[in-house]
């Protein structure tokens, strides 16, 4: 639980380095593990909906 009337005295600066965009999406590339492939038959499967993001990353 969180004790609201300390919320005031809670860290205003983030211990964190800012980084730029082109930093953050170049990280996150480097740890995201490359998935493997599947092959199956598409007889019988239902492809239940497309993913996208709700915003452009670009």
């Amino acid at each position: 639980a969180v004790d609201i009337t300390k919320v005031a005295r809670r860290h205003r600066m983030s211990p964190f380095p800012l980084t730029s965009m082109d930093k953050a999406f170049i990280t996150v590339l480097e740890m995201t593990p490359v998935l493997g492939t599947e092959i199956i038959n598409y007889r019988g499967k239902t492809l239940v909906c497309s993913y996208q993001a709700k915003t452009n990353l670009n």
